[in-house]
């Protein structure tokens, strides 16, 4: 993702939402950390789905 700003400023990216309930999972692995976003509760399949991405990192 690329932002830009006037120099000697910080860029702000802003992103709005519209959902009415936010939930996150994130992990780390080795090397990276990875960090994924989902509408409403987690299910257990997308907690199975994020584990194995994040063994692959």
């Amino acid at each position: 993702m690329r932002a830009s700003a006037l120099k000697g400023h910080t860029p702000v990216i802003q992103f709005h939402f519209r959902w009415t309930h936010i939930s996150a999972i994130a992990g780390l692995g080795r090397t990276d950390c990875m960090i994924r976003l989902h509408e409403g509760s987690i299910k257990k399949e997308q907690i199975v789905e994020f584990l194995n991405a994040l063994r692959v990192i």
